[in-house]
């Protein structure tokens, strides 16, 4: 099975991957009050620019989910079909000598593809955003006709966890699951026409 990989550095920055059906994650690691801290590798080459120091790796895969005789069976999700549900797990690890604070994973969703409740994990502290980017705790809810009814699932356009502080050496996993939905016969997914 193929991981993905790719390192961010210590400045506040967003680096994301694509994965399997169109998917991507991206953590933000905010920045340290330190001496000689980090740029962005964009920045590199810029006047006064110093070094890129490493200390975030992520490594991220995608999964199938298919349950049999009640057991979830996973299997690499290079391609998938309509009604399959994906799983895509990412694992932050802290590679510098000191702790690395303020992380955040986030996981835009694909066009198309449906959230699936109470997948996040961890389940604490989880909050997702619709295209407006607002990002608050799930369910998400909104007000129509003067009353608070929760926004479909197949509106949710990322997720995200507020990862705090990650010691030296220590890993944090992040994980949640979408649905590819069912094509019906001259129908289009709602979620696919935005």
């Amino acid at each position: 099975m193929k991981a993905l990989r790719f390192s961010v550095g210590r400045a506040l920055c967003a680096f994301a991957v694509a994965l399997g059906a169109g998917g991507a994650w991206a953590l933000d690691v905010s920045p340290v009050a330190a001496a000689g801290s980090a740029v962005l590798a964009s920045d590199a080459g810029a006047p006064g620019a110093t070094k890129q120091r490493r200390s975030v790796v992520a490594e991220i895969r995608s999964y199938r989910v298919v349950v049999v005789a009640g057991n979830e069976i996973f299997s690499e999700a290079a391609d998938i079909r309509p009604g399959d549900v994906v799983e895509y797990r990412a694992t932050f690890k802290n590679v510098d000598s000191s702790a690395v604070t303020g992380t955040r994973a986030l996981m835009p969703l694909p066009i198309g593809m449906v959230y699936e409740p109470s997948s996040a994990r961890p389940a604490a502290g989880v909050k997702a955003a619709t295209v407006d980017g607002v990002f608050a705790p799930v369910p998400l809810m909104r007000e129509v006709n003067r009353r608070l009814v929760e926004v479909p699932l197949n509106e949710y356009r990322a997720i995200a966890w507020d990862l705090g502080e990650i010691q030296p050496g220590k890993s944090i996993q992040v994980s949640a699951r979408v649905r590819l939905p069912a094509l019906v016969s001259g129908v289009v997914p709602v979620a696919a026409t935005k």
